[in-house]
This record gives C-alpha cells, sequence and structure tokens, in this order.
C-alpha cells in the first residue's frame, strides 16, 4: 500500500492520517467490547484473531503510509507498499475464511441471516481487493492512487459499524446505516477537494459507486440459490461434526 507524491498535487498526509484516527476510532468502538470480552475463556478461534490482527495490520500500515510522506521517506514508503499489496492479498482470504466459520459454528450477529453475513463478507472483500489493485496499478498518479486506497480502507468498515448499532436494529436499517457512514466518510474527502481543488477527484466517485454497487448487490446475492447452498453445506458440515 502506498500513498505516493506527485509534483502535479501537493500532498496532504495529515488528512489521510485524520481519516485513519477516524476509521481506527470506529474499528474500536466496533469490535472493542466483544473482542476484549470474549478474551476469557473459551474465547474466540485463533483465526478470529489471525483475521483481527491483519485488519489492525491495515490500518496502522496506511497511518504509518501517510506519515512516510509527509516527512519525505518516499523511497522507504514505495518498498513498505509492497508488504501492504502482500497484505491486502492476505485480508481476502482471512475474512471470507473468518465469515464462513463463523456461520459453520453459528456465530452470527442477531440482525443479520447467515447468507446476508456471507453475502456481505464476499462482496466487501472483493471490491476490497479491486480498489486496492486499482490503486496499484495507478500508484504513479497520486490523485488516483491514494484516494483509491482510501475509498478501499472505508469499504473495510462494513463489520464494525454493524456491530456499533444495538442488536435490536434489524438488517436492513444496519445495512443502511452503514452504508451512509461509508459515503459520509467518502464525502469528507470529495468536501476536501471541492474546496482545495474546487473539484471533486473521480476516484471519490468510483470509490462512492463500488460502496453503492455493494449495498445494492447484498439482498440479491443473499437471495440468491447458491448462497442458499452455501449456507446449507455449511451448517451440515457443522451438524456432522462428532
Amino acid at each position: 500500500m502506498a500513498i505516493a507524491t506527485n509534483r502535479a498535487e501537493p500532498t496532504s498526509p495529515s488528512f489521510y492520517f485524520f481519516m485513519t484516527l477516524v476509521m481506527a476510532a470506529i474499528v474500536v468502538a466496533g469490535f472493542g467490547p466483544t473482542y476484549t470480552s470474549a478474551l476469557a475463556p473459551p474465547g474466540l478461534p485463533f483465526w478470529v484473531h489471525l483475521h483481527g490482527a491483519a485488519m489492525v495490520s491495515w490500518i496502522v500500515l496506511f497511518a504509518a503510509q501517510s506519515w512516510l510522506v509527509s516527512h519525505k521517506r518516499v523511497p522507504l514508503h514505495r518498498w513498505i507498499g509492497g508488504f501492504g499489496m502482500g497484505l491486502a492479498a492476505a485480508i481476502v482470504p482471512l475474512g471470507l475464511a473468518t465469515t464462513a466459520l463463523a456461520v459453520r459454528r453459528g456465530a452470527v450477529p442477531p440482525f443479520l441471516s447467515p447468507p446476508q453475513m456471507l453475502s456481505i463478507d464476499i462482496l466487501d472483500v472483493v471490491t476490497f481487493a479491486s480498489l486496492v489493485s486499482a490503486a496499484y496499478f495507478l500508484r504513479r498518479k497520486s490523485e488516483w492512487h491514494k484516494r483509491l486506497l482510501l475509498c478501499a480502507t472505508i469499504l473495510l468498515m462494513t463489520p464494525a459499524l454493524g456491530r456499533i448499532l444495538p442488536n435490536t436494529v434489524f438488517a436492513p436499517a444496519a445495512l443502511l446505516v452503514g452504508y451512509l457512514v461509508m459515503i459520509l466518510l467518502v464525502g469528507v474527502g470529495a468536501a476536501r477537494d471541492a474546496f482545495s481543488r474546487r473539484a471533486v477527484h473521480p476516484a471519490y466517485w468510483l470509490g462512492a459507486g463500488a460502496i453503492t454497487l455493494v449495498q445494492i448487490t447484498i439482498p440479491l446475492l443473499a437471495q440468491s440459490a447458491i448462497m442458499s447452498e452455501i449456507v446449507a453445506a455449511l451448517v451440515a458440515s457443522r451438524d456432522a461434526m462428532p
């Protein structure tokens, strides 16, 4: 993950660092209480901790890369960017496996059905990987690069946002509120562009469009026959356990 410099646009790493702090606060608010309370026996499965470590590492890396740019450490920033791509590649299978195993053991939030939970995670990680890949290929165009990475990171807030809401909130409302918060975060970046550049960069429109497309597709995938078959297979494998 890299937020490359570009002479055509002055870098403002303080903005991206600020956004990192906001997203870190969302993660702590969403997962902090549940995660810490689950550390006592019987605790959480090891893969949940591994997945959580990867997600936290991504947030920390995003902040570190912004700091490196602000201190003109561009060569180190680019070198660490290779590690960031490897971390992004690891987040995808870890996310999918963690959700599938959660469904298998019946650990699904009360406001979501197993098909909804699987659909959200599949669409989130696929879209996250797509945005990060686009950012990598456009790494020499920093205007695109850093904004796409920001949008990709915002998309990872979905699970944390869902857990901030009370358990009595039903799925459509939880998904809508989470979506609005993510769009608001993208909108902060767009508003900054409008103020400083007098125009919103297309990367934000692409990011907002990707996040919106995920929300539209979730119910369609959740109600599909293939998702029902996947959930049934996971439940059957749990029931078959000795």
